[in-house]
């Protein structure tokens, strides 16, 4: 996913991303406070802020780099 694609969409709340997913860029849903989302393992490259101030994320992958900025990650 490029960069800025969700940038301050604060009414998102939810987003089904594809298993061929492999990298999500720069602030891709950086400010989005309503979201709430599972990222497929598949994705082994996030960048920094793509999750500025998202509240939850649900990640079982190896990307490195944690938390992107994002308040709350899930990692059982």
């Amino acid at each position: 996913m490029r960069g800025y694609v969700f940038k301050n969409c604060t009414s998102l709340q939810s987003v089904t991303l594809s298993n061929k997913i492999e990298v999500i860029w720069f602030d891709c849903f950086a400010g989005c406070t309503s979201l709430k989302i599972t990222i497929p393992k598949t994705v082994t490259i996030i960048c920094e802020n793509a999750f500025l101030e998202v509240p939850n994320i649900e990640y079982h992958g190896t990307a490195k780099g944690a938390p992107w900025g994002a308040k709350n990650i899930i990692t059982k």
